[in-house]
């Protein structure tokens, strides 16, 4: 007979990495995208120019910013309708990014 135990589920979060001290203690996040960062249309960008890596993700033809605070938490996902743009997709390997206007990539 086999045992099955079951993992305790950790609460999300990251390690920083210090130049002087390696990786710090974990820190947890309040709160997090329902999906995995590593799903093929998602990308960690700089969304709002303050430094700090957001998420962008494409779903259902609608483009979600979580904005990062910090390191604390994830905002709730701003959405933005993609109808008048043409299709895009994250996976594609053609599609980047730049900052036309100098802005450094601020959505509002």
């Amino acid at each position: 007979m086999r045992s099955h135990r079951r993992r305790s589920r950790q609460p999300p979060g990251y390690y920083a990495n210090d130049p002087d001290k390696g990786f710090l203690p974990k820190r947890t996040l309040a709160l997090t995208p329902s999906f995995a960062l590593d799903d093929p249309e998602s990308r960690l960008i700089d969304l709002n120019g303050d430094g700090i890596v957001d998420l962008l993700a494409f779903r259902n033809r609608s483009a979600l910013c979580f904005f990062n605070d910090r390191g604390k938490e994830w905002s709730p996902p701003h959405v933005y309708s993609m109808d008048e743009f043409p299709l895009l997709s994250l996976s594609d390997p053609r599609v980047r990014f730049t900052d036309m206007t100098g802005t450094v990539g601020r959505i509002s």
